[in-house]
């Protein structure tokens, strides 16, 4: 996200990026999963008319993207969550961030890295000091949400100051999660993991340097996988468990991976790439 708003040559051209890399993707999963989670997760040609009506109440308003809204009325009845898609409980948040980044490059603060970095460790003691306790529930969300993501805009804006190393990222991972045991503050962990993955992604060891890129899939047009799988993992693991295709959690896993990377690879290549090409068509050139 900070890499986008760098490379946006105005406010209006980031906006844009963002809203065709989530909302496309988003409306066709829902278009697609909706009536699939009706009529195979609840027993098919017995959904009712009040079944079809919260599922058109949960397509318009999973639509908004901050209206979210997780079950519909007889579907996923039997499981012990009944969300139709629980992932998406962190577009809103997200949204919220994305926006704050773009008041920031607005006003001109990202240039000034060190205020991005002292506003991301505020947001981290925040969270780990005060805790979640203390606030309200969308509140504690925000705070835990947002210094994971600033902290990540920190990362890049003193990119060229952090040492790669998958070692030292390992170490941390460890420590830190001996430290969050020992204070109760788990979620410490998700930073250093979070730098651990870094440093795996730019490490130049050959034998990582092989992992990052066989995970490129360079064969198959190097799609990006991870916003699909994001959205469609939730509700085919709800659909497997739900007809009794996956005997066991691990069994679930291993089908929920391949089917959602399967329909990750399709959003990519159908969705999320010919809508990012449409930013040019959005945001016209400022004439000279």
């Amino acid at each position: 996200m900070t890499n986008s708003l760098l490379s946006s040559a105005t406010l209006r051209e980031y906006v844009a990026a963002r809203v065709l890399r989530i909302v496309p993707a988003l409306w066709v999963m829902l278009f697609v999963t909706v009536p699939v989670v009706v009529l195979c997760g609840s027993h098919g040609a017995y959904a009712s008319s009040t079944t079809w009506a919260s599922a058109i109440d949960y397509l318009v308003r999973n639509m908004t993207v901050m209206l979210v809204t997780y079950p519909i009325d007889g579907v996923f009845e039997n499981l012990p969550n009944t969300a139709v898609n629980g992932s998406i409980w962190m577009l809103r948040f997200e949204v919220v961030c994305y926006a704050l980044l773009g008041l920031f490059g607005w006003f001109g603060i990202v240039g000034h890295r060190g205020f991005v970095a002292l506003f991301a460790v505020t947001l981290i003691l925040l969270f780990l000091v005060v805790g979640v306790s203390e606030m309200n529930f969308y509140a504690a969300r925000m705070v835990r949400l947002g210094s994971l993501f600033f902290f990540g805009c920190a990362m890049v804006l003193f990119a060229n100051r952090i040492a790669v190393n998958a070692w030292l990222g390992l170490i941390g991972v460890v420590a830190t999660a001996v430290v969050g045991y020992a204070t109760k503050t788990y979620d410490v962990v998700y930073f250093a993991f979070g730098y651990l993955l870094i440093c795996v992604a730019y490490s130049k060891a050959h034998p990582l340097r092989r992992l990052t890129t066989s995970i490129e899939l360079r064969r198959f047009g190097k799609p990006d996988l991870s916003y699909g799988i994001f959205l469609y993992s939730f509700p085919i693991q709800q659909l497997l468990y739900t007809n009794h295709l996956t005997p066991g959690p691990i069994s679930n896993i291993v089908a929920t991976v391949v089917l959602a990377s399967l329909c990750a690879y399709f959003s990519s290549e159908l969705i999320e790439k010919p809508t990012a090409r449409m930013r040019s068509l959005l945001v016209k050139p400022n004439p000279a």
